[in-house]
């Protein structure tokens, strides 16, 4: 009985979380988008869906970051109109969306002395890799659509500075800060950033860059994360054989990004 009991409860943690996820993405990408008015209803299913989550987990199994979710969650609703609303959600899709997307949750706990340092591995793939010259492409590219004073709207101004602001958070080279910045990424050019900068004459050249960038880096990041999940795999301790891996979700840019500017 007890047996068939956990299953059923963690049939239910599972679909809560699954919703959450996805509840938690679309508030990221109404904010970024184009249309406010969606914007309170987004993070209000959010705030909402998260506090599910919240509510069925004792204090003790509940990461750090969930109430800070679901805290920011309810300050983006409050004052989804203001730049605190918008800020609110940048913080989300810095740290908590990506946290939340990878967070093993399974409860219990493992054995200590079994954990291995996923980051630690993730940090040396990104180091031989062309990541970080492909970020500071972007930068340069977002850099020059500012410098050229060809877009007159301060708020998308503003979209591309934290964009740029979020790529720099990269330098960190963690998975959470690498991934973030590239959702982050990808989620302004889908809902925005391609349309915006489009509509500007004169961007062809750096709309083609940015494109062809983006295009490298997201095949970049394919192969990062291909060989810092093969190395954890294949990862031994002394006297404990080959170790089970944890689900490692790997968080991706929409697979609908359109690529623009043509």
């Amino acid at each position: 009985m007890h047996s068939d009991s956990s299953k059923y409860f963690e049939r239910a943690l599972n679909n809560k979380i699954t919703e959450a996820q996805s509840a938690v993405e679309n508030c990221v990408k109404q904010f970024l988008g184009v249309a406010p008015s969606s914007r309170a209803e987004a993070a209000r299913l959010a705030a909402e869906k998260v506090g599910e989550v919240v509510q069925m987990l004792a204090p003790t199994d509940r990461p750090a970051w969930l109430t800070s979710l679901h805290q920011a969650l309810a300050g983006a609703q409050a004052q989804h109109g203001s730049i605190h609303g918008t800020n609110a959600v940048y913080g989300i899709a810095t740290e908590h969306l990506p946290a939340f997307l990878r967070h093993d949750w399974a409860l219990g706990g493992k054995e200590p002395g079994t954990e291995i340092d996923f980051d630690q591995i993730y940090r040396r793939c990104v180091a031989e890799s062309r990541l970080s010259e492909l970020f500071d492409g972007t930068m340069a590219l977002l850099t020059q659509i500012i410098e050229s004073k060809e877009i007159d709207s301060i708020r998308a101004v503003d979209d591309i500075n934290r964009v740029i602001s979020m790529i720099r958070g990269t330098e960190r080279r963690t998975f959470l800060s690498t991934h973030g910045a590239f959702w982050f990424l990808g989620t302004w050019l889908k809902n925005s950033g391609w349309e915006l900068i489009g509509d500007v004459p004169g961007m062809g050249a750096i709309a083609r860059g940015l494109r062809t960038t983006f295009d490298d880096l997201d095949a970049e990041m394919n192969r990062v994360d291909n060989a810092a999940r093969a190395e954890f795999t294949s990862h031994t301790m002394p006297g404990r054989g080959h170790l089970e891996q944890p689900e490692i979700k790997l968080l991706n840019a929409p697979e609908d990004c359109d690529r623009g500017g043509e």
